[in-house]
């Protein structure tokens, strides 16, 4: 469903298990309005970020490994856009602008046929507000159902633990 916020404060997280090498710009998980989202590129798995008013061609240097569990998260604040491998951080000091974030596709760039992650994903979350590298480290191991219940700007918890086809938790 449509997230419908303007913002430039804004947190995604997700576990990745990628099947090889991703196309440049597969997304993780990526906004259908503004092109604002978490992605790979460069051919290597790099971790990287689309924002309108970031750098699409800025180079993070971390790259989630092939065939291997890693957790991922993409913080947007008003002055930097920072991402995640595994808690460890690498940021890219720019001024964003606020964008409207609409409804969003796990594991698509805007749904373009070339630009489609493949592999596994797990326990994506997405947040109206910049969690800090503490937050980072301390939720990348836990489910989430206390935020679920206690924090407000918890926009999206997606836990794919239901063994149905049909169902997601």
């Amino acid at each position: 469903p449509s997230v419908g916020v303007n913002t430039n404060t804004f947190t995604i997280s997700a576990w990745v298990k990628p099947n090889g090498i991703q196309a440049d710009y597969s997304g993780i998980v990526f906004n259908d309005g503004d092109k604002g989202g978490f992605n790979f590129k460069n051919g290597d798995n790099s971790l990287a970020y689309h924002w309108p008013s970031g750098s699409w061609s800025w180079n993070s240097g971390l790259q989630a490994p092939a065939d291997e569990w890693s957790h991922v998260a993409m913080v947007a604040s008003p002055t930097s856009i920072t991402v995640y491998l595994n808690g460890v951080a690498s940021t890219h000091t720019t001024t964003i602008d606020p964008i409207n974030i609409s409804t969003m596709k796990i594991g698509s760039y805007q749904g373009w046929g070339s630009r489609n992650y493949d592999g596994e994903i797990d326990e994506v979350a997405i947040w109206n507000r910049s969690l800090s590298i503490d937050e980072i480290r301390e939720l990348m191991h836990l489910t989430k159902e206390s935020s679920v219940e206690n924090d407000a700007d918890l926009l999206a918890y997606y836990q794919f633990n239901s063994e149905s086809a049909t169902t997601i938790y």
